[in-house]
């Protein structure tokens, strides 16, 4: 194995104990509700939980500009370890906080807390990664590899999806608010030790090296801000509109049990065994979508992705009014394999929008900008969908992500790789 495979593998390890880690919350909804928000309405607890959820997105945005600056000063790979410092440690918080009936007010709070420890931590995750394989891999054809990094979140999606299904099959309602719902927590943590132990594995980038040597970087967090917000805004608002569309499908994903449930009769747990079967065929999909595109126009394959998707997301909420299980299936496996075409072709291209001695913080800003934005939308849901609008809306959210995501693709030129590696 050549040393840029290996780097990948162990990147991809890592990558996947953290994504479970960040997104084991939104897949307990419904238990940390009833064990935090025991004594309020369900809508108004959901709503709150949701807040929650969204808390951990907003924090993203300043731990990706944190953790970016600290890896375009002092390294890759002292970042990684960092990050996943602050994630294990924020999972076991989670794991062990009281609950509402146990510390009243102060256990959402601490769980708040939590989140944010989280949502700092995570926003570096992605953008940090794609910086590494991408100066990792020099001039060679890179798709494939970013094709593996989202194979490695699937893996990630997929074990929280699984723990908490099997959670939920063996054990009743009851007897998990009661103190099993910590268990995939304390799991997390467990897991964010192991990937950190991974990453010590993994070498400093050559280009980190070469302009550190060369005494070509920035040295405080105060020019390296200055520098990207003088000479490369457009870059930041075309990483931010791309990656809206990618952020509106994982957010999305999250309140899609609570939504089938409530508008098309779906059982939770028959949602989520149909959910990991989709999360496995993303991760298994995603590296083949990333060899066809290292020799596709990117930018070409954006404009046709994403209309693509409204018409899928159209047809699929009329094969759900047959309240069938095929309809159910269609409609998730179809929705993570949009989720795993774009999102490989997008982590290819923000590396590139950034110079090197800015890349770390300009794709932090602008990858968590748009998860922070996108975050908003479960919340907007709860409140504003009802029976009678319910397709409406959610046709309407997604034409309006998809516009805003075809905003940031003026103007933006990105060759095949086989032309022009990236």
């Amino acid at each position: 194995m050549n040393k840029t495979r290996r780097i990948v593998l162990l990147s991809c390890l890592g990558s996947s104990l953290e994504y479970y880690d960040f997104i084991i919350y939104g897949m307990m909804i419904p238990y940390i509700t009833a064990v935090f928000f025991v004594d309020h309405q369900p809508a108004v607890a959901y709503l709150k939980t949701f807040s929650i959820l969204a808390i951990g997105y907003l924090a993203r945005p300043l731990g990706g500009y944190f953790f970016g600056m600290i890896a375009d000063i002092y390294g890759r790979k002292k970042t990684f370890l960092v990050i996943m410092s602050v994630m294990a440690t924020a999972t076991l918080i989670m794991g062990l906080l009281p609950s509402y009936k146990e510390a009243g007010l102060w256990a959402p709070l601490l769980l708040i807390l939590a989140r944010i420890l989280q949502g700092l931590s995570f926003g570096a995750e992605i953008p940090s990664i794609s910086t590494l394989i991408k100066e990792h891999s020099a001039s060679k054809p890179s798709g494939h590899y970013f094709g593996w990094i989202i194979s490695s979140t699937s893996v990630g999606a997929l074990l929280a999806s699984l723990v908490v299904f099997l959670m939920g099959r063996t054990f009743s309602t009851e007897e998990i608010t009661q103190g099993l719902w910590r268990l995939p927590f304390i799991l997390g943590g467990i897991l964010a030790v192991v990937a950190f132990i991974l990453r010590n594995q993994i070498d400093e980038t050559p280009d980190f090296l070469q302009h550190q040597h060369a005494n070509n970087l920035h040295h405080s967090a105060k020019t390296i801000l200055g520098s990207l917000l003088k000479t490369q805004p457009k870059s930041l608002i075309r990483g931010f509109c791309m990656t809206f569309f990618f952020s509106y499908l994982i957010i999305f994903t999250l309140y899609l049990p609570v939504y089938l449930k409530q508008y098309f009769g779906y059982a939770t747990q028959t949602v989520f065994s149909r959910m990991s079967f989709g999360i496995l065929l993303a991760g298994v999909s995603a590296p083949l979508f990333g060899y066809l595109f290292d020799y596709i126009d990117r930018i070409k394959a954006i404009k046709v992705i994403t209309p693509l998707f409204l018409l899928f997301l159209y047809a699929s909420l009329k094969m759900l009014e047959a309240h069938a299980s095929y309809a159910l299936e269609i409609f998730l496996l179809g929705y993570q394999l949009f989720i795993a075409a774009y999102s490989t072709n997008l982590l290819a291209i923000l590396p590139t929008l950034f110079p090197m001695p800015v890349r770390s913080t300009g794709m932090g800003l602008c990858y968590n900008l748009a998860y922070s934005v996108a975050s908003l939308i479960p919340l907007g849901l709860s409140a504003w969908v009802h029976p009678h609008n319910y397709q409406s809306m959610i046709l309407g959210c997604g034409a309006l992500v998809v516009s805003i995501t075809l905003l940031g693709t003026v103007y933006t030129k990105q060759k095949a790789a086989v032309l022009y590696p990236i």
